[in-house]
């Protein structure tokens, strides 16, 4: 089945690759840069901390990819237990519907729809992903591909909504589906 995952991302990222070849603008190595991420935190009887930085390049208008870590803390006060996931993603975005203004008739820049497809590798403990007595650590690969919201929030700045389904089939993967993220990007 994992192989059928890959070829499956494979397929999707070669055809985005093939649709985005047909753009003819060709923005400014500045304007093909972006960074951004995501940043969480909770606190109370339980804490969380989200850092998760992101790099990306526009190979064209509408298709981008790019890396990102992640680094996580919890601390679950009831259970006495503390712990750190961190891991890195490579990813990837196809933009079918450049401007929603165009379509409905709210008015002009109204956001963008893309597809959205990203493989995460996550270092996790497995005494928290088992609730086992082992103290090692475990790599959890997961595939996750979606579709996506970007709102621009100011001139060369957009929220990110992404919907995305996991793919991972293990037992314990450390999403459930669907998986809903946010992300600021610059």
């Amino acid at each position: 089945m994992k192989k059928r995952i890959v070829i499956l991302l494979i397929v999707i990222v070669s055809a985005i690759n093939c649709l985005a070849q047909f753009e003819d603008e060709k923005p400014s190595i500045r304007d093909r840069l972006f960074f951004g991420g995501g940043f969480g935190l909770a606190f109370g009887s339980v804490t969380h901390v989200d850092v998760s930085p992101l790099v990306g390049y526009k190979i064209t208008n509408r298709f981008s990819a790019g890396i990102g870590l992640s680094y996580q803390y919890y601390k679950y006060a009831a259970y006495n237990i503390k712990t750190s996931i961190y891991g890195a993603k490579v990813f990837t975005s196809f933009t079918i519907i450049k401007d929603l203004g165009n379509i409905l008739p709210f008015g002009e820049n109204m956001g963008a729809i893309m597809l959205h497809a990203e493989l995460e590798g996550l270092n996790l403990e497995k005494r928290i992903l088992y609730l086992s007595s082992d103290d090692g650590r475990e790599w959890i690969v997961t595939p996750l591909a979606g579709i996506g919201y970007s709102l621009p929030v100011g001139q060369r700045s957009f929220l990110n909504i992404y919907l995305l389904y996991n793919f991972n089939e293990s037992s314990k993967p450390p999403y459930q589906n669907p998986v809903f993220r946010m992300s600021l990007q610059f």
